[in-house]
């Protein structure tokens, strides 16, 4: 039955991964990494967010891959990148709510294509989810967690919710 649910949406086109742990979402679209990636940056930037950090951790494994003598693939050419942001009014409210939230804070967006299937871009993210908070923070989180779903479904051309 599993089976078969995964199936059937790796036929609906981008969606959120079921399979994925609950603290982890992932979306895919079909289409050129460059293009979600200008659109990712400007879900960001159009929101007034600063784009504080933008890591190609891709290029990074291919050059020290070299060092170390392995030289496979994993995603394709500068395309596994991660896109750190903050919101000064969300991440002030999280942390009025519990200093430890500061844990989530830059909140960080992932955009690859693997080296076996170039025409998929792949979008994650960690939720910032603490359950044994107070009700504070879990507002205050899931305040954070629409704001990065909101950024994620524009970058990646899917449907609000």
């Amino acid at each position: 039955m599993r089976q078969l649910l995964l199936a059937l949406l790796a036929l609906a086109g981008p969606q959120a991964f079921a399979a994925e742990p609950d603290w982890i979402v992932h979306y895919t679209a079909k289409g050129k990494f460059e293009e979600v990636r200008e659109d990712l940056v400007n879900a960001i930037t159009e929101r007034g967010l600063l784009l504080d950090h933008n890591s190609h951790v891709g290029q990074m494994l291919d050059r020290t891959g070299k060092d170390l003598g392995l030289t496979r693939k994993i995603f394709g050419p500068d395309q596994g990148q991660s896109f750190s942001f903050c919101s000064a009014t969300l991440s002030r409210a999280t942390m009025e709510a519990d200093p430890f939230n500061i844990v989530f804070c830059p909140y960080t967006l992932t955009l690859y294509t693997t080296a076996n299937e170039p025409g998929v871009v792949h979008l994650i993210y960690r939720r910032p989810i603490r359950p044994q908070s107070s009700a504070a923070s879990v507002k205050t989180l899931k305040d954070v967690e629409e704001l990065m779903d909101g950024i994620a479904r524009e970058g990646m051309g899917l449907p609000k919710r």
